[in-house]
């Protein structure tokens, strides 16, 4: 793969090869005036930390003074590991070679390798660490061997180029961010030990977010917790099943995934959680999924949290199933199709904010357990003209509502025992 010599900028301009010894180590580096980077010796590579240089950071490493003149990198048979931030900024890096005795690639070690098209990760390498390809912007494939039991933080985050990715069978936990950013993914498979320590099987916070050509996820049965923000901003990602062990639905797990046109529920989900605030954005677990027709609740859960469905304009019907207590601030906001409301009757108080907007609702079922209605719950629903409430007059007119919900108010109600608010 070393056959053609590198382009003349970045070829080294002296005619001796450039070596040394790292310190108290037994690994040797040398590159020579082609470019290529060889680390030799035994043991483990130290651990360096970044500098900056023109504006990027780069490795502190004997060979980071050469960071734009090394092409290749060439670790040879019994040097161990691949320490942090060991390539980390060599620009021109096109190709690396890892042998077998390689167990683990640490932090950073290849970080803003912009040039970096694909890594042969060897079947020795168990662990693959936070921010490890950060910024490999010209990556277009990496295979994971089935070894590796660890993916950190961001391993992958910015990769723009990479496509498709699958999860080996070995993995036992996928960092925060791992693919954050990836916006060519267009396909992961994540196998069925994906977990985090104390067995706990997990896709951490904001693992495949901003992954806009994503289309498909395939999430199996062994996850029981998918972070927040998750899949957020995978603009392309058309329809998910969340597996039957995950109890709730994070802040922001699938936010702006506009794409996404279904979702089934675990029949074990509890919660769908409140919105977490950041940058002046509330980001609602379902918030903004614009082409989310419809969505059954699963009878098990007991709380609809603030913003969940919040910008879900192509939502038009919906049905909170018994077991649900409450009803977050701008649960429903904005969800301008939406034509009916179910509300079960262990619902006892709809948040405020909660269908405002909702300028298709022509009717809505409010049970008597509901003691409280916030402010500006049903404000800008227009087209409501029926209330029906599980109760009688005297019951409704004890519920505290809040201000701003005219709409509600000039609808015609219909009590249990079959009167109106007209009669």
């Amino acid at each position: 793969i070393y056959d053609s010599a590198p382009d003349e900028e970045t070829a080294i301009s002296t005619e001796a090869a450039t070596s040394g010894t790292i310190q108290n180590s037994g690994i040797r580096w040398e590159l020579d005036n082609k470019g290529w980077l060889t680390i030799s010796g035994s043991g483990e590579m130290k651990n360096y930390s970044p500098q900056e240089l023109d504006g990027k950071y780069r490795t502190t490493a004997p060979w980071g003074t050469y960071w734009g003149q090394v092409t290749a990198v060439v670790l040879e048979p019994d040097v161990t590991s691949i320490g942090t931030r060991a390539f980390c900024g060599c620009s021109n890096l096109t190709n690396v070679t890892i042998p077998e005795s390689v167990t683990s690639i640490c932090a950073a070690a290849f970080e803003d390798c912009s040039k970096l098209t694909s890594v042969p990760i060897p079947d020795s390498v168990t662990s693959i660490g936070q921010q490890a390809f950060q910024n490999c912007s010209s990556l277009t494939s990496v295979t994971i061997p089935d070894s590796v039991t660890s993916i950190g933080v961001q391993a992958f985050s910015f990769c723009v180029s990479l496509t498709s990715v699958t999860i080996p069978a070995g993995v036992t936990s996928i960092g925060d961010g791992t693919f954050l950013g990836c916006r060519s993914l267009m396909s992961v498979t994540i196998p069925e030990s994906v977990t985090i320590p104390e067995s706990v099987t997990s896709i951490g916070d904001g693992a495949f977010s901003y992954c806009r050509s994503l289309t498909s996820v395939t999430i199996p049965e062994s996850v029981t917790s998918i972070g927040e923000g998750a899949f957020s901003h995978c603009s392309s990602l058309t329809s998910v099943t969340i597996p039957e062990g995950v109890t709730k639905v994070r802040s922001g797990t699938f936010y702006n995934c506009t794409s996404l046109e279904s979702v089934t529920l675990p029949e074990g989900l509890l919660c769908i959680e409140n919105a977490e605030y950041s940058n002046s954005t509330y980001y609602g677990a379902f918030g903004k999924c614009t082409s989310l027709a419809s969505v059954t609740i699963p009878e098990g859960v007991t709380s609809i949290g603030s913003h969940a469905f919040d910008g879900c304009s192509g939502l038009t019907s919906v049905t909170i199933p018994k077991g649900v207590t409450s009803i977050g601030s701008h649960a429903f906001f904005g969800c301008s199709r939406l034509t009916s409301v179910m509300i079960s009757k262990s619902v006892t108080s709809i948040g405020a904010w909660a269908f405002d907007g909702c300028a298709s609702l022509t009717s809505i079922t409010i049970p008597e357990s509901v003691t409280r209605i916030g402010g500006s719950a049903f404000e800008r629903c227009g087209r409501l003209t029926n209330v029906y409430y599980g109760g009688t007059e005297a019951q409704w007119n004890r519920v505290n509502i809040g201000s701003y919900n005219a709409p509600l108010l000039s609808a015609t109600i219909h009590f249990s025992d079959g009167t109106t608010s007209q009669s």
